[in-house]
């Protein structure tokens, strides 16, 4: 007897127990693969069926756990891989789409370029966030189903969520809802919806359009039902839709903190225009201090760095609207003024004016 069979056969118990568990699991799927193919859709013969049937109802409470969730993996799986079929990338809109339907409605509705642009910034579409208190599967199986890499990383994470209990151990609340659905944005939409209006400018420029729609169009907004459901969920209340507006504040200012330093790394000229130098001026004598609670650019900004001096006041009004939110939702009050903070769309508007009056390139 090889040193393999010993150890399968009497040194390891738990090693006999998974191996019987995939023998049922193999003759299971063999058994629905037959009735699918023949007896039953052909010839609608129940004999697979209940063989079928007495294998499950011959396992013990234990194994019949595990059977069930291992088809449920194995059925998520399959619809993965058919999601990732149909939605490949290459199938998505492309620029040479958008570019194919604002020249039909050029030639074919007769309307010129500047007619089209003009009514292009008027459009709105608004894409509400729904709460769905009901989703069954939890976010660190979604997370591991939606894992990219090589083919030992797929069946790491796949191991991983076999491992994973399925099942919420508590009912979600409206606050776990949201950031349930704030994940979204950082996973997909922060990334997607500038990709697109930029696939949107070069269309406009393809058809003579030489301006690009305006940072503030309105042409994509954003709704959400989460924590604000008062007609249909009865634990929403006034303090709950107060948490959930502080948690949607806490994840826009963490995105943005994020996206402004990275542009401190890039705009690191030193050529600008008059106004910018002015207002680059004002701001360094204004932050004459260190602040040792960043990672990056914790050092007082040197003024040879003027667009990084006026980022780094839109940095650290971002960080101010974060901690303001966190202790508002965690203590009810804060100790930074809001004055120090963002509090409207408006003001993150008139903060990045001053660094679009001339571009770092020369350009």
């Amino acid at each position: 007897m090889s040193h393999f069979q010993d150890w399968t056969q009497n040194g390891n118990e738990s090693f006999q127990v998974h191996l019987r568990w995939l023998i049922w699991l193999e003759q299971f799927r063999e058994i629905l693969t037959s009735t699918k193919k023949t007896e039953y859709e052909g010839k609608h013969k129940t004999e697979k069926l209940e063989e079928l049937g007495n294998m499950l109802t011959g396992l013990d409470a234990g194994d019949s756990i595990v059977i069930a969730k291992s088809f449920s993996h194995m059925l998520n799986l399959a619809n993965l891989a058919e999601e990732g079929d149909f939605a490949d990338e290459k199938s998505a809109i492309t620029e040479s789409d958008i570019e194919e339907t604002f020249k039909r409605l050029v030639t074919e509705l007769k309307k010129s370029p500047q007619e089209l642009f003009d009514a292009l910034k008027k459009q709105t579409v608004n894409l509400v966030l729904t709460a769905h208190p009901t989703q069954s599967v939890r976010r660190s199986l979604l997370q591991k189903y939606g894992s990219n890499g090589s083919k030992d990383v797929y069946l790491m994470q796949i191991q991983a969520a076999f491992r994973t209990d399925e099942i919420r151990r508590s009912s979600p609340t409206p606050q776990d809802e949201m950031r349930a659905g704030m994940s979204y944005f950082h996973e997909t939409i922060w990334k997607g919806v500038p990709k697109f209006l930029r696939r949107v400018d070069t269309a406009l420029k393809n058809i003579g359009i030489n301006e690009r729609v305006p940072y503030n169009a309105p042409l994509i907004q954003f709704s959400s039902w989460m924590g604000g459901d008062r007609d249909g969920n009865p634990r929403v209340t006034p303090e709950v839709t107060r948490d959930v507006c502080f948690l949607a504040r806490m994840m826009a200012a963490n995105l943005y903190f994020s996206q402004i330093e990275d542009l401190m790394f890039e705009l690191s000229m030193w050529r600008c225009n008059d106004e910018l130098r002015v207002r680059a001026d004002e701001l360094h004598v204004s932050s004459r201090r260190d602040a040792k609670h960043y990672i990056e650019f914790w050092k007082q900004i040197p003024l040879n760095e003027p667009y990084c001096v006026i980022l780094g006041d839109v940095r650290d009004k971002l960080y101010n609207t974060y901690e303001r939110a966190r202790q508002l939702l965690a203590n009810g009050t804060s100790d930074i003024p809001e004055e120090t903070t963002f509090t409207n769309v408006e003001q993150v508007l008139s903060s990045e004016q001053p660094y679009k009056l001339q571009s770092p390139y020369g350009l």
